[in-house]
C-alpha cells in the first residue's frame, strides 16, 4: 500500500481545523490568518515527501542525497559516476571479504561486470616452454584483470547526476575498488579487450591473441 500524499492544500485545511473558533480566527481568503497558512503548508509538504522519499534515498542502489553517507561509512571514493557509485556500495555490501580469484570476480558481478582474472609467475626451468616471456621474479606478485571490452555506462534518468557525461566508457570504480582490496604486495593491471575491424582480441594465457 503506497504511502499517502499530501499536497500543501491538504496541510493547509488541517491547519484551519485546529485553529480556534471565534471572530479573530476567520477562515476567510485574504486574512492575515490566512496568509500565515499558506505560507507554512509548503513547508508541511515538502517534509511529507522527504519522508515518503526516505526509503528510497536510503537504500543503497537508489541513494542520492544519502550515497555520500554510504560511501563515507565503507570507505568508498566517490570518484565515477552515479551509477557506478550505487554498484561500488552495493558490492561492497555484499561481499564477503577475502582477496581470492571467486571472491575477486564476484565483486566485479555485483557491479555488473564480467571478468577474468590472469595470474602471473616467474619463468622457470622445467616450466617455462619455449615462447614463453621470460619474466622475473617480481611477476609472482602481480595479476591482470581481463574485461571482455571496456564498460559502457549510459545516463538515466534518476540515475545520472548533474554534470556527468551522456556516455561514459570504463569503470573508474571498479578499478578503484579492486586496488583497494588488491593484498598490499601485489601489483594490479587491467586489460580491456577491443574490438576492431582487423579482428578482435580474445585471451590466451595472458597474452593478447588476434583473430582476424
Amino acid at each position: 500500500m503506497p504511502a499517502p500524499i499530501f499536497t500543501a492544500s491538504a496541510f493547509r485545511q488541517a491547519m484551519q481545523a485546529l485553529l480556534p473558533t471565534g471572530r479573530i480566527w476567520p477562515r476567510e481568503e485574504g486574512t492575515a490568518q490566512a496568509a500565515v497558512l499558506d505560507g507554512l503548508a509548503p513547508v508541511y509538504e515538502r517534509s511529507a515527501e522527504d519522508a515518503g522519499a526516505l526509503l528510497v534515498n536510503a537504500f543503497p542502489t537508489t541513494a542520492l542525497g544519502l550515497l555520500p553517507e554510504w560511501e563515507a561509512t565503507l570507505g568508498l571514493e566517490a570518484e565515477a559516476t552515479m551509477q557506478q557509485r550505487h554498484g561500488a556500495v552495493l558490492a561492497q555490501l555484499i561481499g564477503i571479504g577475502g582477496q581470492s580469484v571467486p571472491v575477486i570476480t564476484a565483486y566485479a558481478a555485483a557491479m555488473g561486470i564480467s571478468i577474468g582474472i590472469t595470474q602471473f609467475a616467474p619463468a622457470r626451468a622445467g616450466f617455462t616452454r619455449a615462447g614463453d616471456p621470460a619474466q622475473g621474479e617480481a611477476w609472482a606478485f602481480h595479476w591482470q584483470v581481463n574485461s571482455a571490452g571496456q564498460r559502457t555506462t549510459y545516463a538515466r534518468a534518476g540515475r545520472t547526476a548533474v554534470g556527468e557525461a551522456l556516455v561514459e566508457w570504463g569503470d573508474v570504480s571498479l578499478e578503484i575498488f579492486l586496488r583497494r582490496i588488491a593484498a598490499a604486495h601485489t601489483t594490479v593491471t587491467f586489460n580491456y579487450a577491443t574490438l576492431w575491424d582487423a579482428g578482435a582480441t580474445t585471451w590466451d594465457g595472458g597474452t593478447t591473441a588476434w583473430d582476424t
